[in-house]
C-alpha cells in the first residue's frame, strides 16, 4: 500500500467516531460518546476502569457490574480510550471528575510502565 492508501485508511479511522451500547429495559441503544452528557459519559468511562481495575485501583467502586458478550475486551479497551479522549475536551467537568481523571491517569501509566519492564 502506498502512503496515500495509509493516509485514507488513517483518516477513515479518524471519521469514525466510537459508539457505546447503553443497557436499559428495551435491550439497549446506541449513542456516540460525543453526544453522551458528561455526567453519563464519566460514569460510564470509571465504571470500565473500575470492572478492569486491580481491587486496590478502583475508586468509589460499589458493585460489580456484569457485562454480556457484546462487551468484548477489545470493545470495552476502545470505548476506554475513546470516552477517556472525549472527557479531555469537555469544558464541565468539575473538580472531582477531574480529581479522578488525573488518579486513573496516574495509576493507568503506573500500571503499564509496569508491564513493560516485566
Amino acid at each position: 500500500m502506498d502512503m496515500n492508501g495509509n493516509i485514507r485508511m488513517l483518516s477513515e479511522a479518524i471519521e469514525k467516531e466510537f459508539v457505546w451500547k447503553c443497557s436499559d429495559q428495551r435491550g439497549g441503544f446506541f449513542i456516540p460518546v460525543s453526544q453522551m452528557h458528561t455526567k453519563h459519559l464519566f460514569y460510564t468511562w470509571l465504571m470500565i476502569w473500575n470492572h478492569a481495575a486491580p481491587v486496590e485501583l478502583r475508586i468509589w467502586f460499589n458493585h460489580p457490574y456484569v457485562f454480556d458478550p457484546f462487551y468484548t475486551k477489545e470493545y470495552m479497551l476502545e470505548a476506554f480510550r475513546s470516552m477517556y479522549f472525549e472527557l479531555k475536551k469537555r469544558t464541565d467537568i468539575g473538580f472531582k471528575m477531574r480529581e479522578v481523571i488525573t488518579r486513573i491517569e496516574a495509576n493507568y501509566c503506573n500500571t503499564i510502565y509496569k508491564k513493560v519492564l516485566e
